[in-house]
């Protein structure tokens, strides 16, 4: 059997200074040949490695010695040049005793904030969920309104803050009266984009001394580097690093399981997005979780779909693919997650995607394999989608993987919140535990 406690295994400046930046930090990389999965964007991370640690330490003072070459990080404090007060900087970093932290946000901002934290907002219930992880949500001054309307039983404690506002809306003058520290919000991969509703926040609540941290939860190689970003702005490490190496152990496992696979032998899936003539492209959190599972998305075979989180596709393309799986990531009026204990809605959709008459001869209808998954298993909670998959494409190779288990101990270790999923709430369906038909 799996054991089921996972674990062990701007400072604004112009576009171009910062695209000049991020190339130098790419090349830097490669220079170095880091092995981490990921660079961890804070200035201090001499080495540019995953973290900072007695490493980066050695590195700056290679640097002052003239045996190293400054990296783009090795600037701890941020003032244009690798010296004495860099290694200052670097070891109050590793103190936890530094006055303020500089990082480059997901897309590509530096910024500069100081520390401690003591007030922030965040938007999204996976962001909210990420606090939650860290033990900060005492700092939350305000939510917004999708977690307290839409997300009230997985956030009790929060319903009767103040709103914020919305995914397109802000209400400005409240948070100028409340005045976090920080103001976090979400950007996806792999366009990285600013939206406009967060240029607006740069803005407005830049100059107010609120700083606008842009990260991405959603793709699930990067939650990891984003838990530990806001593990260092939060002063939460330990805390950053209990979740990873939970994260870790189960995807570990499935990866171990699968990789011996060869790619014939993978279960080709469609992944459709709140309808099901809709998918995702490559590079997208949702083509990621297909993959981490250990399938192909037949929507990687379509360049003109590469880096769209949503578009409509032609059913006679989904027919010619034939996949063998049907993935549907639904909406909320289908699948609530923790709001939820009614199968109906999610049986109907189910049934209605194996009655399409059009898809009467894909394989993935005439075996019956069409599963359904909702918001709740994505961003923060991505592990539970990703591992559902992995149970849905190989039941066999999967069948000690304890899903329910792995979440209800998810909520107990990092949520907090006294809820048991063997009983309540919906999160996929055909369901494998919860409310039964």
């Amino acid at each position: 059997m799996i054991k089921h406690t996972i674990g062990g295994n701007i400072t604004n400046k112009s576009w171009k200074i910062v695209l000049a930046l991020l190339a130098a930090l790419t090349a830097s990389i490669s220079a170095l040949g880091a092995g981490a999965n990921f660079t961890l964007g804070i200035f201090g991370n001499a080495n540019m490695d995953d973290t900072i640690d007695e490493k980066d330490v050695a590195y700056v003072e290679g640097v002052l010695k003239g045996a190293n070459t400054p990296t783009n990080l090795s600037d701890a404090n941020y003032d244009g040049k690798t010296d004495s007060l860099d290694l200052a900087q670097i070891k109050l970093i590793l103190d936890r005793d530094e006055k303020n932290l500089t990082l480059i946000d997901a897309t590509g901002r530096i910024v500069t904030v100081d520390m401690p934290i003591t007030k922030m907002m965040a938007y999204g219930q996976g962001f909210h969920q990420i606090v939650r992880t860290l033990k900060s949500e005492d700092l939350l001054v305000a939510t917004d309104r999708d977690v307290q309307k839409v997300w009230s039983a997985l956030f009790p404690e929060l319903v009767g803050f103040p709103v914020w506002g919305s995914s397109d809306s802000r209400d400005y003058e409240l948070i100028y009266k409340l005045h976090p520290d920080i103001f976090v919000t979400v950007v996806q991969a792999p366009q990285y984009s600013v939206s406009t509703t967060q240029q607006d926040d740069i803005e407005k609540l830049e100059p107010k001394g609120i700083k606008v941290i842009m990260l991405d939860n959603r793709h699930p190689e990067e939650l990891q580097k984003t838990m530990r970003t806001l593990g260092y702005i939060l002063n939460r490490r330990d805390e950053a690093e209990e979740f990873i190496d939970f994260f870790d152990g189960l995807i570990n496992t499935i990866t171990e399981r699968t990789k011996a696979i060869s790619d014939k032998d993978k279960p080709r899936v469609y992944i459709a997005n709140t309808n099901q003539y809709s998918t995702m492209g490559k590079g997208t959190s949702y083509s990621k979780y297909v993959e981490m599972a250990g399938g192909i998305s037949i929507s990687n075979d379509n360049p003109s779909f590469d880096g769209l989180p949503s578009t409509d596709i032609d059913p006679e393309w989904l027919i010619l693919q034939n996949p063998d799986v049907f993935v549907f990531r639904v909406g909320y009026s289908t699948i609530q997650g923790y709001g939820q204990d009614n199968l109906s809605v999610a049986k109907k959709v189910q049934a209605d995607v194996l009655n399409t008459p059009e898809l009467a001869n894909v394989k993935a209808i005439k075996d019956g394999r069409v599963y359904l998954f909702g918001q709740a298993t994505t961003e923060a909670a991505s592990f539970l989608g990703i591992g559902y998959m992995a149970k849905w494409f190989y039941p066999e190779l999967f069948e000690d993987l304890d899903m329910q288990a792995i979440h209800q101990e998810y909520l107990d270790r990092f949520q907090h919140i006294d809820y048991d999923v063997s009983t309540q709430g919906v999160f996929m369906y055909p369901t494998l535990y919860g409310p039964k038909d």
